[in-house]
């Protein structure tokens, strides 16, 4: 049997809030169905916040068989470009 807690997928994820040291995230067709909203540590992510605003969409790696929000990992998050559908 595999272990899908750390597979790690292509998601599309929308900016919801900025913070200060974080993001409220929507991970567009998360395994995660009962949470809408999580939260995505940019710190781990230099290079990406210049770009943010809410409503801006990114991609990450994400580990797609997280039980609980805390165990969710986003790497290689990338801005997604305005013209790619």
């Amino acid at each position: 049997m595999i272990c899908t807690e750390k597979r790690m997928w292509r998601s599309l994820i929308r900016v919801e809030e900025i913070w200060e040291d974080y993001l409220i995230v929507d991970v567009v067709g998360s395994l995660l169905k009962h949470v809408k909203l999580f939260k995505m540590d940019i710190v781990k992510s230099p290079g990406v916040l210049e770009n943010i605003k809410v409503g801006t969409r990114l991609y990450a790696y994400v580990n797609s068989g997280a039980e609980k929000e805390e165990d969710l990992i986003f790497e290689n998050v990338i801005l997604r470009m305005e013209n790619e559908t």
